[in-house]
């Protein structure tokens, strides 16, 4: 008598660290983790390919779609000019298919994009004082500025 065991596919999964990214059309590239724990499931190792939806928003607000690598970082390039919100779904697929009953789609995982325009964030001016017994050699001042919420740094140097 000869049994035979058939491993069944488990579904992959993964952990979203980040679910809501405002971005700078100034500034438009954008790369970053955004998912941490990312397993094909025990005892496999099939290929692994995020899949991102748009459900809600306008596409004509990014010049390159939103794409996660397999490492788990999502990148997409914003459109100048534009301003907006778009809603997507993540998930994460394995090549191991549904043979019986299998799953090979992880749970879905919703996050937004949001493009603004830098310049409509006010910018408090800096000013920097300094009298003639100051020390020779030049100043270099650099202003930093993060808009409110917008993790795209500015500088400026004067």
């Amino acid at each position: 008598m000869e049994i035979q065991i058939n491993p069944i596919n488990t579904a992959p999964s993964f952990t979203m660290i980040l679910t809501e990214m405002l971005v700078c059309y100034d500034y438009p590239s954008f790369r970053k983790t955004v998912a941490v724990n990312i397993s094909a499931g025990p005892f496999e190792s099939q290929n692994l390919t995020f899949h991102v939806e748009l459900i809600s928003g306008d596409t004509a607000l990014f010049k390159v779609p939103p794409v996660v690598s397999a490492n788990g970082t999502l990148s997409f390039v914003a459109s100048k000019a534009l301003s907006g919100m778009a809603l997507f779904n993540l998930s994460l697929v394995d090549s191991g298919g549904t043979v019986q009953g299998g799953r090979n789609r992880s749970v879905v995982t919703a996050f937004a994009i949001t493009v603004e325009d830098f310049l409509s964030h006010s910018i408090e001016p800096v000013v920097y004082t300094m009298d003639e017994d100051t020390s020779p050699g030049f100043l270099q001042l650099l202003v930093q500025h993060t808009a409110t919420n917008c993790n795209t740094p500015h500088a400026t140097c004067m």
